[in-house]
C-alpha cells in the first residue's frame, strides 16, 4: 500500500524538506533518523528551526550523543550561504544547483527574484512557463525565505561580496 500525504503539512512531507536542506547545503552528522528524532521531539518543524537560538549545543548533545557538538558546529557553518545554495535547497521543484546557479547569475539578490516576472524567468534558458511558476511561487513563500532570514541566517550573494541586509562579508 502506497501512502499519500495530501494535506500541505503533514510529518512526512516535513522532513523530507527537512532532509532535502540538510542535504543540499551539506549539514553532516544530520542523518534522517537524527532529524526524526529531533522532529519527534519538537525541536524542528521546518528546516529553518535547524538555525534558532534554541537549538543549543547543548540540547543537540542530551538528544543525539557525543555526535551532537559536531552537528551543532556543522549547522553554525551554514548559516552563510552562496544564493545558489540557498535557491537549492528551498525544496522547490525543479530548482536544483544547476538552474540556482543560473538564477544567481541573472538576480543578484533574493528581493530581485521575488520581484521577477514569470515571463522574467522564462527568458531563460531551461525554464519552462511550469519552472517559472514553481520558481516565484516558491521563492515568495515568506514561510519559507523570512522564516530563514529571521534566525541569524544569511544569504551571499554573487559578485557583490555581500550577505543579506548589506552586511558584507570578510574574505569572500
Amino acid at each position: 500500500v502506497n501512502l499519500v500525504c495530501t494535506g500541505s503539512r503533514c510529518k512526512e512531507r516535513e522532513l523530507r524538506g527537512i532532509i532535502h536542506w540538510v542535504t543540499t547545503v551539506d549539514i553532516k552528522g544530520l542523518g534522517p533518523k537524527s532529524l526524526e528524532l529531533m522532529f519527534d521531539e519538537g525541536i524542528i518543524s521546518h528546516f529553518s528551526d535547524l538555525y534558532a537560538e534554541e537549538i543549543t549545543e547543548k540540547k543537540l548533545i542530551k538528544l543525539l550523543g557525543k555526535n551532537g557538538t559536531k552537528v551543532y558546529q556543522n549547522i553554525d557553518k551554514s548559516r552563510n550561504l552562496d544564493f545558489s545554495v540557498f535557491l537549492a535547497a528551498l525544496g522547490i521543484p525543479q530548482l536544483g544547483k544547476a538552474l540556482g546557479k543560473e538564477l544567481a547569475n541573472n538576480f543578484k539578490a533574493l528581493k530581485s527574484l521575488q520581484n521577477a516576472s514569470e515571463e522574467d524567468l522564462i527568458k531563460i534558458d531551461g525554464i519552462s512557463d511550469i519552472t517559472a511558476k514553481y520558481i516565484l511561487d516558491g521563492i515568495n513563500d515568506l514561510d519559507i525565505t523570512d522564516r530563514l532570514l529571521l534566525q541569524n541566517f544569511n544569504i551571499i550573494y554573487p559578485k557583490t561580496k555581500k550577505i543579506d541586509n548589506d552586511r558584507e562579508i570578510l574574505g569572500k
